[in-house]
């Protein structure tokens, strides 16, 4: 998929010590959020996709794929947190 070959591409241009730091939504998080009822589904769209008035376009995923991919390619974890519907990864390429 395009964010595997995007990650791969990312590791492969870091120097060795060099740090990638990897802010986005979680998705898992929004999903119990929205269970809960703590948000409702327009919140959730928003989180997903962006607004309507956005040109960005968002992406959503689990802190454990995002992981993941990371160590799979050849990279150190060194932060994971998760605050409130977002995440941060800090990895270093040994």
């Amino acid at each position: 998929d395009k964010l595997s070959e995007y990650i791969n591409h990312l590791c492969q241009k870091l120097r060795h010590g060099g740090k990638l730091i990897v802010h986005a939504t979680e998705i898992e998080e929004i999903i119990k959020t929205f269970m809960r009822g703590q948000i409702n589904d327009i919140e959730v769209c928003d989180r997903l996709f962006g607004k309507s008035h956005e040109t960005k376009r968002k992406g959503c995923y689990s802190i454990r794929h995002l992981t993941k991919l990371l160590t799979d390619n050849g990279l150190k974890i060194t932060v994971k947190r998760l605050s409130k519907l977002n995440m941060t990864i800090e990895a270093i390429r040994p």
